[in-house]
């Protein structure tokens, strides 16, 4: 079987080789039916047009005719490189994909002003930092680790010792819970530190 493409008028072999599958999806009486077609135009047309909107849309960014557009998109595309490489040289890896967000958002237009909305926005829990900025740490990872435990040394509920032991919560007397309880403060103490 062959298909003729609708812009070039050439003759190509009705495969997916030659056509992207179009998928329609239409209501009868016993639900939605689908059926599969292929697309008027051949995959290397339909490549085309998509290239010449892309190349349109990009000209009305950068205020260009379509005659002028490689050599403007060569400026501004070094433009933009020398200040990525430069970002990426100062930044970790996960600091310089915040970094590219924030750009995009418009919150910070170079490295500084991104470390300083940073330092701004994180300044109310410190130990939920990701990163150390300019070399501050501002709790050391054993410093973070005893903040935690510190919480679970308090936080002994009744359930959690039952859940502990293995048992339900009528099959075991307060006596033996309180014990329980006092016996993880202290293991935890020893091994954590107040």
């Amino acid at each position: 079987m062959v298909k003729t493409c609708g812009e070039c008028n050439k003759d190509f072999p009705k495969t997916k080789d030659y056509f992207f599958v179009k998928v329609i999806k239409q209501k009868n009486k016993s639900g939605f039916a689908t059926y599969y077609s292929f697309r008027s135009t051949c995959k290397t047309c339909y490549g085309k047009k998509g290239n010449e909107r892309r190349v349109k849309k990009r000209c009305q960014e950068l205020d260009c005719n379509i005659s002028d557009y490689r050599q403007n998109w060569k400026t501004q595309y070094s433009e933009t490189r020398t200040i990525d490489m430069q970002a990426k040289k100062k930044l970790r890896q996960g600091q310089y994909n915040y970094y590219r967000r924030m750009l995009l958002k418009g919150f910070a237009s170079n490295v500084e002003e991104y470390r300083n909305e940073v330092f701004k926005n994180k300044n109310s829990k410190p130990w939920l930092r990701k990163f150390d900025y300019e070399g501050k740490v501002f709790l050391t990872s054993k410093e973070r680790v005893n903040k935690g435990n510190s919480m679970k040394i308090d936080n002994l509920t009744d359930n959690y010792i039952i859940n502990m032991l293995g048992l339900k919560k009528g099959q075991v007397p307060n006596e033996i819970i309180e014990t329980k309880r006092l016996i993880i403060k202290i293991k935890r103490e020893l091994n954590y530190g107040s």
